[in-house]
C-alpha cells in the first residue's frame, strides 16, 4: 500500500473496478485510489457501469471537489 498523499495523479483505466462484484471491496478500491492521490489532484476512473459511478462518487471526499482558489 501507498502513502497516504502520494500521487499527483491516479488513473484507473480499462474499468478495472468494474471486475470487482463484491460492492464492499469494491468501494475499498476505489477510496484507496483517492487516498493515494494528493489534495486536489487528478484522480481518472474509466467506468463501464452507471450505478459504480454513482457509488463512487458518493463516498467521494469534499474536500478534493473544492479548489483552493474558493477559500
Amino acid at each position: 500500500m501507498f502513502d497516504y498523499e502520494t500521487f499527483n495523479a491516479v488513473l484507473c483505466l480499462g474499468g478495472s473496478l468494474c471486475h470487482i462484484l463484491d460492492s464492499s471491496r469494491r468501494d475499498k478500491a476505489a477510496s484507496e485510489l483517492v487516498r493515494a492521490a494528493k489534495i486536489f489532484s487528478l484522480v481518472c476512473l474509466v467506468i463501464s457501469r452507471l450505478e459504480l459511478l454513482k457509488s463512487i462518487l458518493a463516498g467521494f471526499p469534499m474536500r478534493f471537489l473544492t479548489s483552493p482558489l474558493n477559500e
